[in-house]
């Protein structure tokens, strides 16, 4: 049978440069993010039936669920004891985490709820955290404004006067 879903591959850019894969299953796979110290990943999956962040060492098969009733798009605090991530409705969730042999985290806690849509670009989430893990950086749509249209400027240079160009 043909497997369906995303995989996650690592990449090393030393060495023979081709992809090998970290994460298969019939299930989809996204955004992956290394830990600051390079040894744990955490990503989402489908594999429950909902979106969930899960956290597993880089080189072994274990892996721990991380998110409670749906989670998506995890990023890291920069020192690693804390992971952040998206839950439906907008809402973010922290969770404190101690690496090690035998991780240890907290329940996920919701820290606020947001403007910004339950979206990524290409598996990219549309918000970021601060080294410190206190100041959120979001995309949220202006109110009122036709999010549809745009406008497209050709051969702007010349419609600007002689001594602008």
């Amino acid at each position: 049978s043909e497997r369906r879903g995303n995989d996650i591959y690592l990449l090393r850019l030393s060495g023979d440069r081709k992809p090998v894969r970290l994460l298969g299953s019939d299930s989809n796979l996204s955004s992956p993010r290394f830990s600051p110290d390079g040894k744990w990943i955490a990503y989402e999956s489908n594999e429950s039936g909902a979106n969930e962040v899960y956290l597993r060492p880089l080189n072994q098969s274990q892996k721990f669920q991380i998110s409670v009733d749906g989670g998506s798009h995890p990023i890291w605090r920069k020192d690693g004891r804390e992971l952040f991530y998206r839950r439906p409705g907008n809402s973010i969730y922290a969770v404190a985490i101690q690496l090690g042999d035998s991780p240890r985290f907290s329940r996920p806690e919701l820290l606020f709820k947001t403007c910004a849509a339950d979206e990524s670009i290409n598996g990219f989430p549309l918000y970021d955290v601060a080294a410190d893990g206190k100041q959120f950086l979001f995309s949220c749509p202006v109110s009122g404004a036709n999010q549809r249209s745009f406008t497209v400027s050709v051969d702007w240079q010349n419609a600007l006067s002689p001594a602008r160009r």
